[in-house]
């Protein structure tokens, strides 16, 4: 059971970053994107941050709050697989389900980690 939201996104198999989504979004404007890119890799970062310290205090409520919106943000940038494990957590969190808290935010750290490469990869291009 534990491991079933963190095996959420890699069950369906979405790309840690799909580089169409944001274009979709808001048309092929490089500069808009970068823009767009950079702030999600810098608030993601700060919110998963602080999901490892709400995790670690077992605070649901900021748990849900962070994670909704990190899986808004990552969702919109393309970053599929993180939303979709956001969206799990939320919803096992909305439910009152704290177990393996701090495992769910290391997971969360590694999907976004996985997102942010390709991210940056695609940003020195």
């Amino acid at each position: 059971a534990a491991a079933d939201a963190a095996n959420a996104a890699d069950e369906l198999k979405l790309p840690d970053w799909d580089p169409t989504t944001l274009s979709a979004l808001v048309g092929n404007n490089p500069a808009i994107q970068r823009r767009l890119l950079e702030s999600f890799l810098t608030n993601a970062r700060q919110q998963l941050a602080q999901t490892a310290a709400a995790a670690q205090a077992g605070d649901l409520p900021t748990l849900v709050g962070l994670v909704h919106t990190v899986k808004s943000a990552a969702r919109s940038v393309g970053a599929l697989a993180l939303g979709e494990l956001c969206q799990s957590l939320e919803t096992r969190w909305r439910n009152g389900d704290a177990s393996q808290c701090g495992q769910h935010s290391t997971d969360l750290a590694a999907s976004f980690d996985a997102a942010a490469a390709k991210i940056e990869q695609q940003l020195k291009v």
